[in-house]
């Protein structure tokens, strides 16, 4: 059964070390290893984090007084916290971005390993999501209140960066992955 798997994973990495660009690749009944929601998704492979970065500094950046005070009212906090929560959002944060670097061995643009668990990863920005085809158990989060006016800058500015997915390749996770109109079933 291992080597079967391994040759699907194989299969899986060959086919997105040929797409050319971005594409759209669909992953089938992703269980959420941290609440164990099953969805289904579509992503954007290839697509440059990087220049997705670049985008979302540069929106903002042009944020005016009057997109602060709408972050403020929408997620409930202070002008001020709403202040330094974009600023914050347009520093990098260079000890996270080193350990995400260590952490893993990139394979493509969309696919690394993680050398802890040993699992591939495919690291892409979602495009879409079915509605839950089990419902998952999510744990309350009491965030801070510059974490919220993060949280709803994010979504008010529509940052792609806030739009990216990790999802594990094992069977025990999803079921298929389809590419270029090819599906791969890995139960």
């Amino acid at each position: 059964m291992n080597a079967i798997i391994n040759g699907l994973v194989a299969k899986i990495v060959a086919m997105f070390a040929q797409l050319n660009g971005t594409s759209l690749v669909g992953i089938r009944e992703y269980e959420s290893k941290s609440s164990g929601e099953v969805a289904s998704y579509v992503v954007n492979a290839n697509f440059s984090y990087g220049e997705a970065k670049k985008r979302d500094m540069t929106k903002l950046a042009k944020a005016t007084k009057d997109d602060l005070l709408a972050i403020a009212k929408k997620a409930k906090v202070d002008f001020k916290v709403v202040e330094d929560a974009i600023v914050e959002m347009q520093t990098t944060n260079k000890k996270r971005s080193e350990a995400q670097k260590d952490a893993y061995i990139h394979i493509t643009n969309a696919i690394k390993l993680c050398k802890e668990t040993n699992l591939l990863h495919i690291y892409a920005m979602k495009v879409w999501k079915s509605k839950p085809i089990v419902e998952g158990v999510f744990k309350q989060v009491n965030s801070r209140p510059k974490t919220i006016a993060k949280n709803v800058a994010k979504s008010y500015f529509n940052l792609s960066t806030a739009k990216y997915r990790n999802f594990i390749v094992h069977p025990d996770m999803l079921s298929e992955v389809a590419i270029n109109g090819e599906v791969l079933g890995l139960k």
